[in-house]
């Protein structure tokens, strides 16, 4: 691991970055697009809209 002693050792002044492919901190996690059309798809075939989980009929 890249040992960082002032600030000259940060890539944004200069120096090579710490990671081969840039980190995204920020970066949202969505999961799974297939089960979450699955998901969304009963839900309109049902016309059941709920945030308390799975609505058994």
């Amino acid at each position: 691991m890249k040992q960082f002693r002032s600030t000259h050792d940060l890539a944004i002044n200069g120096a090579p970055p710490a990671f081969e492919q840039p980190l995204h901190v920020g970066r949202p996690n969505v999961g799974d697009r297939e089960a979450f059309l699955k998901y969304a798809g009963e839900m309109f075939d049902r016309n059941w809209l709920t945030k308390a989980g799975h609505a058994s009929q």
